[in-house]
């Protein structure tokens, strides 16, 4: 387990609130904390459940609040300008991408591969064929490694 530094927090914990104003999710943040592939979800969403953690990040963002910042808002409209073409800025791409990735546009992906085991309880023998007339059947399922 990971010695709790400063603040009561991990060094994981430490760079996962640092990071997580600018990464493009959770888990994103916890993965440039250092946390595994694997469990880095998990270990964002247990983080952000931790008062500790949460007292971190709005210290954080009170200490990153001033007139001289712009806000959310006033960035968002700032990228918006450097979206649309025009000579100083022939590539609108990479303000769309960020505009993208402040408003969770993208969707992470994940392929799943699970064997089911399916049980099929109902009027006829084993082996026995349905027949396509009959009322439906109850399926209980069962996961399986």
């Amino acid at each position: 387990m990971a010695t709790p530094r400063n603040g009561g927090l991990t060094l994981k914990q430490q760079r996962f609130v640092q990071e997580l104003p600018t990464a493009s999710s959770q888990k994103d943040a916890a993965l440039k904390a250092g946390y595994s592939p694997a469990g880095a979800k998990v270990e964002a969403s247990l983080a952000l459940t931790k008062p500790n953690v949460l007292a971190a990040l709005a210290a954080q963002n009170q200490a990153t609040t001033s007139e001289k910042v712009m806000s959310l808002l006033k960035r968002k409209e700032r990228l918006s300008r450097l979206a649309e073409p025009d000579p100083e800025h022939p590539d609108p791409m990479r303000a769309i991408d960020i505009l993208n990735r402040m408003e969770s546009v993208y969707i992470e992906k994940a392929q799943v591969e699970q064997r089911i085991e399916i049980v099929v309880h109902g009027f006829f023998g084993e082996g026995t064929p349905l027949p396509d007339t009959q009322p439906p059947l109850a399926i209980e399922g069962k996961a399986g490694p």
